[in-house]
């Protein structure tokens, strides 16, 4: 804090007018006789004013005891908007609350129920409040002045208050606030006598419990606090959980809650409502569609000036199709993968035949990565076509399917056979490596079709002939790339053989040097 700032908040608060104390006001000209120093009249020299000694200086030396630098340093809470209607409500419940010894504490959780933007009653005094939500201990509020028109309730904020209220609570049922189902209405919807207060809040229902009605209206609740509202409502807790271990957990105490409350509720509504209260609620526009409704009736002139609503609710409602057809995408057949991390079913034969192993595939990470139970190390990841990981996509595969069958032969040595390099070389090129998706077979040639049916004149075959002829020199160039991609492939896979041959009989010679209780028990061989 600055030391105007300070001098403001120490010099100009009402309570220090009874003291002999001088007050600064927020004047440019008392400002500025503040200036630190002055020059004196005789002499010239500049010498301290009288309010720099009063505010900023001390004669004497504060007590080390007082710790006023550590003190003033330390942070006592989070600062800011929200963190101040906290310290408020916090002080408003210790005030409210003090003649009873704050027995009521352990339920201050209670005003949670007061729903931010929604409208309450109290029905021993018939205060209308509309709720600005709750801050920890207490729920600010805008107090709101009510009309009846025909058999109808109608809402406005009160103009004869101008500071906001607190309300505390400390009941979970038959609650003194009730809560009014209100919807907002423009002032084309108002009646006419009342449109000249702007926007109004119509009743559309009867007042209900807060805390039934919060349940109903959608709001967030700790696992304590449903524990809570089970043993205060006699509720019955859950025999068992949905987890593995049959534990309970905050899904269950909240869906016994809601069915507590709204059990004859159709499935959906009880479960957008355990939704809310997980904190799981999906945010964003619910009405594209109506709105692109509303854009279809107006006439050519309107449409036209509100031409980039009519683009937003557009994009809105292109997005919300978008994601409900990708919630629907599933494989055809195991070859279709239609996801881009999905891992392709050819993978799984290259698994031993052990329960909880498993290889997948990330081709926009561009990584493979194996698990295998029973093992400290329970898995193993490895990249390819990166800046520091630069080996190829199946060197990759092969290091993980290495790392997994090492681990299966520790157990069984004496079964079955890791898969060979070419297996693995046939499945990376069987999928795309981009999209994860199966490649297509190549379509059988014309060529192929016409040469089947017969011809019963010269001539037509001449003409057979004449429209095959081109496709069969198109096709000559990449059968010779594929037979010399081909080539490069088996005398790679030669060397590499020639290789592992040399590092056996290497290893042989090294092993057979050692003494036979020390040598290592034999690992199994990639085939080629």
């Amino acid at each position: 804090m600055s030391k105007w700032t300070k001098a403001f908040y120490t010099t100009a608060t009402p309570s220090l007018n009874s003291f002999d104390w001088k007050q600064i006001a927020t004047l440019p000209s008392d400002y500025n006789i503040t200036d630190f120093k002055k020059l004196h009249v005789d002499s010239g020299f500049p010498v301290p004013t009288d309010y720099y000694g009063k505010h900023f200086k001390t004669t004497k030396t504060l007590p080390a005891a007082l710790n006023m630098k550590e003190n003033i340093r330390k942070p006592v809470r989070k600062a800011g908007p929200q963190a101040n209607h906290r310290s408020a409500a916090a002080t408003i419940w210790a005030v409210s609350h003090s003649p009873s010894t704050f027995s009521e504490a352990p339920l201050a959780w209670s005003g949670v129920f007061f729903v931010k933007g929604e409208v309450y009653i109290n029905s021993n005094t018939g205060r209308v409040m509309w709720s600005m939500g709750f801050q920890d201990w207490a729920a600010m509020g805008v107090r709101l002045a009510s009309f009846e028109k025909d058999g109808k309730y109608f809402f406005i904020l009160d103009p004869t208050f101008d500071v906001p209220l607190w309300v505390t609570c400390a009941e979970l049922s038959n609650t003194t606030w009730k809560h009014i189902p209100a919807r907002l209405l423009a002032p084309c919807m108002c009646p006419d006598d009342l449109a000249c207060h702007g926007c109004l809040l119509e009743s559309t229902g009867v007042a209900q419990d807060a805390v039934e009605a919060g349940i109903k209206v959608g709001l967030f609740l700790k696992k304590q606090y449903l524990v809570d509202l089970h043993k205060a409502l006699n509720i019955h807790f859950p025999t068992s959980g949905t987890d593995k271990k049959n534990r309970l957990g905050k899904e269950d105490l909240a869906t016994s809650v809601v069915r507590h409350f709204y059990g004859d509720d159709a499935p959906e509504e009880q479960h957008r409502m355990v939704m809310a209260i997980m904190g799981k609620t999906k945010k964003g526009v619910k009405c594209p569609a109506e709105v692109l409704g509303c854009m279809e009736g107006l006439d050519e002139d309107n449409r036209m000036e509100l031409g980039p609503l009519k683009k937003l609710a557009q994009e809105e409602q292109d997005r919300i199709s978008d994601s409900k057809k990708e919630n629907n995408i599933r494989a055809t057949s195991d070859g279709d993968y239609l996801q881009k991390h999905f891992t392709p079913q050819e993978l799984k034969d290259l698994l031993p035949p052990l329960p909880g192993c498993s290889i997948t595939r990330h081709p926009i990470f561009k990584r493979y990565q194996g698990f295998y139970p029973s093992v400290i190390q329970g898995s193993i990841c490895r990249s390819w076509g990166g800046k520091r990981a630069t080996r190829s996509e199946v060197d990759a595969l092969a290091l993980v399917v290495d790392w997994i069958w090492e681990s299966y032969y520790s157990e069984h040595p004496a079964t079955d056979e890791m898969p060979s390099m070419g297996m693995l070389r046939k499945i990376v090129q069987s999928y795309d490596a981009n999209t994860g998706k199966k490649i297509a077979p190549a379509p059988v040639a014309a060529a192929a079709t016409l040469s089947s049916s017969s011809s019963s004149s010269s001539g037509s075959v001449g003409n057979l002939v004449g429209v095959v002829a081109p496709a069969s020199v198109a096709a000559a160039e990449p059968k010779a790339a594929a037979k010399k991609a081909a080539a490069k492939t088996l005398a790679a896979d030669a060397k590499a053989v020639a290789k592992a041959a040399v590092a056996k009989a290497a290893l042989a010679m090294a092993k057979a040097a050692q003494p036979e209780h020390l040598q290592p028990a034999p690992k199994r061989q990639r085939r080629s």
